[in-house]
């Protein structure tokens, strides 16, 4: 748990907010495709209710995340 949280800090002093935003938008996309049948208020939000839209959108917003950490490393 400590390096998960020494490296979490050294993400921020390094990069600033913009990579724990990645981080942020990341699980938020893998939350959306993981568990978006569970959480019907996600699908809502996303303006479909279809699976396909859950997977898409949360694909795009992982992969924003995923590119965010990369870049801001």
């Amino acid at each position: 748990m400590n390096e998960i949280l020494n490296e979490f800090s050294q993400m921020w002093h390094q990069s600033g907010s913009l990579a724990f935003i990645g981080f942020v938008l990341a699980i938020l996309g893998v939350c959306i495709v993981g568990v978006g049948k569970k959480i019907p208020l996600i699908r809502y939000m996303l303006g479909d209710r279809s699976m396909i839209a859950q997977i898409f959108w949360g694909t795009i917003i992982a992969f924003v995340g995923f590119a965010m950490i990369y870049l801001f490393r």
